[in-house]
């Protein structure tokens, strides 16, 4: 149980880092460009 806490805690921290970055590229960003997903779908298949 103490490994899952662990786990979700390091989870939600990258979760939280993510969202975070993904913020300032979309605000630092063109309006006409989209924000790229499939770096962060591999981050967090490289953390799972």
């Amino acid at each position: 149980m103490h490994m899952t806490t662990v786990g979700l805690l390091l989870l939600w921290c990258v979760s939280f880092c993510v969202f975070v970055h993904d913020l300032d590229v979309l605000f630092c960003a063109q309006p006409t460009r989209e924000v790229p997903s499939v770096p962060t779908l591999e981050l967090m298949n490289y953390f799972l």
